[in-house]
């Protein structure tokens, strides 16, 4: 299957996406840790922590709808590819792995 520059490009945005998105919940988590240590310690009143974590999780919830790569995008690339794929079977031995990852 060939792909064109263009879904190319889509998939690059998606990784570079992705890799972003890891560092930022991990920064927010250490920033959520630090603000509930420093309630802990007096240093910032309850009702602050409060509004840090409304920030916190309404970053988390509206980062992915402000991205360059829209998952409609994606979507009709993974569609196209599995259009354009012969279906195999399963591999027993992937079949037997995935179970146990998944117990």
């Amino acid at each position: 299957m060939q792909l064109t520059k263009r879904e190319v490009e889509l998939i690059n945005k998606a990784e570079r996406y992705i890799a972003r998105t890891k560092v930022i919940r991990v920064m927010l988590f250490i920033f959520l840790v630090l603000s509930i240590i420093l309630m802990l310690k007096g240093y910032l009143p309850y009702e602050s922590l409060v509004y840090i974590s409304l920030i916190c999780v309404f970053g988390s919830i509206i980062r992915p709808d402000f991205n360059e790569v829209s998952y409609e995008n994606i979507v009709k690339l993974l569609i196209r590819v599995r259009s354009d794929s012969d279906i195999q079977e399963e591999d027993p031995l992937v079949k037997s792995l995935i179970a146990k990852t998944n117990s």
